[in-house]
């Protein structure tokens, strides 16, 4: 067999940056503008676009847990994780139908973006965000070259990410309420990135794969029968069941962490997310400004570069609690400086650099994870655990939106009306500063008293690769 050229780290990481654009651009536009696209766009109202989040999330969440069974149980020559970037087309395709919902009465609409919202979120970013961390691990098995190449990709996605953040500002004001050139400006920014995410499926492969190995030597006869055996003695023992994946979880305390603390750090940003074109429309009265606090993201920049080397140093433990508390202090400073766009975009600059550690890096602390609950259980499961993540990452996000709606919709705001009571000026301000530093303090408190790995890796590690040396010593 002709042996591949290895690719540079560097490379490597460039081409691995292509998945994460292909996906975080529809996300961006889904959970920053879908919100006022419905109700300012379209003139639905907001406690109607607060009940079709709430619904499809539930849908959601479900389909989350499901993507994590399916991907540990999914064997093909192709990989386990790396056949899911297929989904990448779809999540585009059907981001792109989302904002271009038919101009008819409220209840077909409501139906449509119910459709196209849950196509998008519950069905393709769901199995394409849960395969991504699989994908991961079995392209990149040796732990260093993982975590350059994530490095790199990160820092890579993250300039390219605050680009975007700072240009899409600029086409959703031109486009303002006009249906068409909102359909124009998400077409623009959805189709290049939905091309370039494809690129790594191409180039970058699993070096472990779950594909039997007697296709790759169909020839020889005597060979396949006994390798087919083996194969399928091996996806006998891999293979993850309810039980196996109930009690890998209710046995490993930091997947439920992590996944919480992405669950807080997302409901947060949905929060202020969802608020935040009210907030500079109505509050600021310039949605044009959101370009100038977007530019807040090139700080995330900060801690993307700087996380490994502090992390090797200090533990990666203990960078995601000092992030936290910025993050915290970001909150604050925004709070209390009002409509000052100065203190805006400076309070989210310590945001950003606060929830990277957790938001951005998080398969780095999931990969710990798994080894923990192999060596507390004695079953390696992956796609579950990749699951739960990314299934708290939804259930948040779509619970955070619907309930910052139903806090605008509750107060009696109105996509129509040129003018809005106090009542809806302060409910926009309690959904963009009050509501995520409240819930980011009790989050910071839970992970600063609770996640404690770190301290544990070392042993774990250990009698890990003493009990993986016997089994092989054993098959032998």
């Amino acid at each position: 067999m002709k042996k591949e050229k290895k690719r540079s780290t560097f490379l490597n990481g460039i081409l691995w940056t292509s998945g994460g654009i292909g996906i975080s651009v529809p996300n961006t536009l889904i959970l920053t503008y879908f919100s006022f696209y419905a109700t300012d766009v379209l003139g639905m109202p907001a406690a109607l676009v607060a009940t079709i989040l709430l619904v499809t999330k539930l849908l959601d969440g479900v389909s989350d847990l499901i993507a994590g069974f399916i991907i540990d149980n999914t064997h093909t020559r192709w990989g386990k994780g790396r056949p899911y970037d297929i989904c990448l087309i779809f999540i585009g395709l059907f981001t792109i139908l989302l904002f271009a919902a038919p101009r008819s009465g409220v209840v077909l609409q409501a139906v449509y973006l119910g459709i196209m919202y849950s196509l998008v979120q519950a069905v393709f970013v769901t199995l394409f965000s849960t395969a991504d961390r699989v994908y991961l691990l079995h392209a990149f098995p040796e732990e260093k070259e993982r975590n350059n190449t994530f490095v790199i990709s990160t820092i890579a996605g993250q300039l390219i990410a605050s680009t975007v953040a700072v240009i899409i500002p600029i086409f959703i004001a031109a486009a303002g309420t006009n249906h068409s050139e909102w359909v124009k400006a998400v077409v623009m920014v959805v189709i290049p990135c939905t091309i370039i995410g494809m690129i790594r499926f191409f180039f970058i492969k699993e070096v472990q794969t779950d594909a039997p190995a007697s296709k790759e030597r169909i020839e020889k006869l005597a060979e396949k029968k006994a390798e087919k055996k083996a194969e399928k003695k091996k996806q006998a023992h891999n293979r993850v069941g309810f039980k196996d994946g109930a009690r890998a979880i209710m046995c490993n305390p930091y997947i439920l962490i992590l996944s919480f603390g992405i669950f807080i750090i997302v409901i947060s940003s949905g929060f202020m997310g969802t608020a935040t074109m009210y907030y500079f429309q109505y509050i600021l009265g310039d949605i044009g400004k959101m370009s100038i606090a977007s530019t807040s993201s090139y700080a995330s920049l900060i801690m993307v570069v700087l996380f490994l080397p502090l992390a090797n140093k200090f533990g990666k433990d203990k960078v995601m609690k000092v992030g936290l508390v910025l993050a915290v202090i970001g909150t604050l400073i925004r709070w209390f400086g009002g409509a000052n766009i100065v203190t805006i975009t400076l309070g989210l600059c310590l945001v950003m650099i606060g929830i990277m550690p957790i938001s951005v890096y998080f398969p780095l602390y999931l990969f710990d994870i798994m080894d923990y609950g192999e060596w507390k259980t004695g079953k390696r499961v992956e796609g579950l655990y990749a699951a739960f993540p990314t299934f708290a990452n939804k259930v948040a996000g779509g619970l955070s939106v619907s309930l910052a709606m139903f806090v605008l919709g509750a107060a009696g705001y109105n996509g129509t009306a040129a003018v809005q009571p106090q009542s809806v000026l302060n409910a926009i301000k309690l959904t963009y500063n009050v509501i995520p530093t409240i819930i980011l303090i009790i989050m910071t408190l839970i992970v600063v008293f609770f996640y404690n790995i770190d301290k544990k890796l070392p042993q774990i590690k250990k009698e890990l690769g003493e009990r993986r040396a016997k089994e092989a010593s054993c098959s032998d």
